[in-house]
């Protein structure tokens, strides 16, 4: 069997890591960044904490900061046209799987004209320009969006949830940005953590791998020794920084596998009734 391993851009791992922000932005000489994240990254102080760094490193930047859950194709567009209006060319996605999914999105329209709903993977379509340099930043354990190729973006026209491709120019991923996230959204994003491993394992066709299956099982170690310690103490350093290892190894277990008829019922039912994702993997995982 011939298998396709695709690991996609550098992994910046560790607590502290947001301190390399900097000079990763630096090493992309461009001249302004764009910041993308919703109002519970801002709420939380996780903003502020990126935006500190930008300021330490004198990298002007401007911000986005109402990412709505599972972005719709408008909201895409009107990011992407504050992006192009600031004179941005580098984009830092800041949060969970919709904001980072957003940040996919807005580096590709930085570079490529028109709306996001001209770039749909299921029409054939993908960005024919290289995509604006682009940072991706997890707040959650959960989505693994950092280390994959996606992007999920909710089409109004057809209320159905379509595929962009894109991947990170460079991931951050620093477990203390975790350490406030609230109980609910732990086990949520857990969920979706262990819903990816155990389907990137599981799933038929031929799509499983040696890479995959060893990053799966590991992940789905890490997830069931940690998830419940670290939604009963959130500070518990260990278990953030598991449960964050878990999700990153899972998304990239994931993306050289795939997923099964848990996500593809879960996306459904996210994108008719706007329940969180991991809620919805949560729902069907048993099943």
């Amino acid at each position: 069997m011939v298998s396709t391993y695709n690991l996609l851009c550098p992994v910046v791992f560790g607590a502290g890591s947001l301190e390399k922000l900097g000079e990763k932005i630096q090493e992309f000489k461009g001249k302004k960044v764009f910041c993308i994240y919703d109002q519970g990254v801002k709420m939380a102080g996780i903003a502020k904490k990126v935006t500190n760094v930008l300021e330490k490193n004198n990298i002007p930047f401007d911000v986005f900061e109402d990412v709505k859950p599972d972005p719709a194709d408008t909201i895409i567009d009107d990011i992407a046209k504050e992006a192009r209006e600031s004179g941005a060319d580098i984009v830092v996605g800041i949060g969970g799987g919709s904001s980072l999914d957003a940040a996919k999105s807005v580096a590709g329209l930085l570079t490529n004209p028109g709306r996001i709903s001209e770039y749909y993977m299921e029409d054939g379509k993908g960005f024919p320009t290289p995509t604006a340099p682009m940072i991706l930043i997890p707040t959650a354990a959960g989505t693994g969006s950092e280390v994959t190729i996606m992007a999920v973006v909710t089409d109004t026209a057809s209320g159905v949830k379509k595929t962009i491709i894109n991947h990170a120019s460079v991931a951050v991923v620093d477990p203390e940005l975790t350490l406030t996230v609230p109980p609910h959204v732990t086990a949520a994003t857990g969920m979706d953590a262990l819903s990816h491993a155990i389907e990137s394992y599981t799933c038929g066709n031929g799509a499983t791998n040696p890479l995959s299956d060893v990053l799966a099982l590991e992940a789905t170690k890490l997830i069931t020794a940690n998830l419940e310690k670290a939604y009963v103490n959130g500070h518990d350093k260990d278990a953030r920084r598991n449960m964050m290892i878990a999700s990153t190894i899972g998304g990239m277990s994931f993306i050289s596998s795939n997923v099964g008829a848990v996500h593809a019922f879960a996306e459904t039912v996210g994108a008719w009734f706007d329940t969180p994702h991991g809620v919805a993997n949560s729902l069907f995982l048993p099943y």
